[in-house]
């Protein structure tokens, strides 16, 4: 029970994350958004499968953004 409350805890923080990056590249701040675009990723690493299926479209679209 505690592993997947920590599992949820996690997921939760990377949508938190996503939405601060999606602030800062709206507010040009690029290299914030980069920095917490590094520590959403290595969050996504320790999420479940089915997490990762979740959120993953949504990771992509940021690094989409940050890479151009």
């Amino acid at each position: 029970m505690a592993e997947e409350k920590r599992k949820n805890r996690e997921l939760r923080e990377c949508y938190t994350l996503l939405n601060k990056i999606k602030k800062h590249i709206e507010n040009n701040e690029i290299n914030k958004a980069k920095e917490l675009y590094a520590r959403c990723r290595k969050l996504y690493t320790k999420l479940s499968e089915e997490d990762k299926k979740e959120i993953y479209d949504k990771i992509q679209v940021l690094y989409e953004e940050l890479a151009s």
